[in-house]
């Protein structure tokens, strides 16, 4: 059996890094949404994608791109595909 989960992003990036990020992170076809925000994060984004490409998926896209720190937080419920 096939699980999606999704998992919701906080990324904290570089001064004048966010715009930048964002596309980055949205052009990601299991990205459901991605939004700036104000506080200790620059963006959230939520992604769905298969068990255990979450997180390798999303470090790949945001590697070397103005990013400086990243939670990612998975729901508890996932999906069956």
């Amino acid at each position: 059996m096939n699980v999606n989960i999704t998992a919701y992003l906080l990324i904290q990036t570089d001064v004048g890094a966010v715009e930048e990020v964002l596309d980055a992170v949205a052009a990601d076809p299991g990205v459901s949404w991605a939004d700036p925000v104000t506080g200790p994060y620059d963006m959230v984004a939520a992604i769905s994608a298969p068990l255990g490409e979450v997180i390798p998926r999303i470090q790949g896209k945001l590697s070397g791109s103005g990013v400086t720190r990243t939670i990612t937080c998975p729901t508890s419920r996932g999906e069956s595909a």
